[in-house]
């Protein structure tokens, strides 16, 4: 819910509020917005980057071929 939606809400109920009171209240009984956890993986795959190294070992054979390469 946002601060707005908050006033909109007090005000619809007889309240005189602005946001900036909203804002200050809730701040002050420790209301903040909750903000995305980074996580860990739990778990670590050895054959991470076997994906890049075969990109990469490809790229490097159609090179030595005289292959044409396409920019991505």
């Amino acid at each position: 819910m946002t601060h707005k939606e908050i006033a909109s809400g007090l005000r619809a109920t007889g309240f005189t509020i602005s946001l900036p009171l909203v804002a200050k209240l809730l701040k002050k009984h420790g209301y903040v917005k909750r903000k995305a956890q980074k996580k860990q993986t739990i778990e670590i795959n050895q054959n991470r980057d076997y994906q890049f190294k075969k990109i990469a070992r490809l790229h490097a054979e159609y090179r030595e071929a005289s292959n044409p390469i396409q920019p991505f």
